[in-house]
């Protein structure tokens, strides 16, 4: 059975548009220090893990959006200093955020929040009105999905407006379900299978906890004091 994610699978092939190269992710931190973006036209864009010291160049972002591409982003209007401060501070732990760079402007951001349901997130994208529709997000939804998995995230969600027919587009490629959720909106869902990495953590971590149990049961008992 093909699983949903394989839809979204990570290029790594330096010699064509579409894919990623000089790839430096820190396994486990939700960190990358480096990456290109190659663009279907060939362009490229660098992509790295947004500090405290992009803040103005997120806001800048942001404030060059237009009115519509504000409005499909945040369900409505928002003043643009909170989502460059979220970006800017975002931790690498229940918050991961991305930032693609064209010389030195900032042209698109993408990040996943941990939601309370164990090993959910949600996810969002925003990218600079003159970038859309050339496979910008959907590169960008590889990355975070790369860096989700490692983390023990399985699943994405993300809220979309019903008339947002570019970022439907975008899930809907990715494999995405989808269900109404609320007046004009969807709720659109993928299933993320873990990585080899990943499943070896996590039986490096069992490992770990057999031996600690067999080891509490296999000590000897503390003995008797003298009476």
């Amino acid at each position: 059975m093909t699983h949903a994610l394989d839809k979204v699978q990570l290029n790594t092939r330096p010699d064509g548009p579409g894919t990623t190269t000089d790839s430096n992710l820190e396994s486990g931190s939700g960190s990358v220090m480096g990456r290109d973006l190659v663009l279907r036209d060939g362009s490229t864009l660098r992509l790295h893990t947004p500090t405290p010291d992009d803040y103005e160049d997120l806001k800048s972002f942001y404030d060059e959006l237009s009115q519509e591409s504000l409005y499909n982003r945040f369900h409505g209007f928002v003043r643009t200093d909170f989502p460059a401060g979220l970006d800017a501070e975002a931790d690498g732990e229940d918050r991961v955020a991305l930032a693609a760079w064209q010389a030195d402007r900032v042209v698109a951001c993408a990040s996943y929040d941990r939601l309370p349901d164990p090993g959910v997130a949600e996810i969002a994208f925003t990218v600079a009105d003159e970038l859309q529709g050339r496979g910008l997000a959907t590169q960008l939804l590889e990355q975070l999905t790369e860096i989700a998995a490692e983390r023990g995230i399985d699943r994405f969600v993300a809220e979309v407006e019903t008339s947002n027919t570019a970022m439907r587009r975008v899930f809907e490629r990715a494999g995405f379900s989808s269900r109404r959720a609320g007046l004009g909106d969807l709720l659109a869902s993928l299933d993320i299978p873990p990585t080899a990495m990943a499943l070896a953590r996590v039986k490096k971590d069992e490992r770990r906890g057999l031996t600690a149990s067999l080891r509490s049961i296999l000590a000897p008992a503390p003995a008797a004091a003298a009476a």
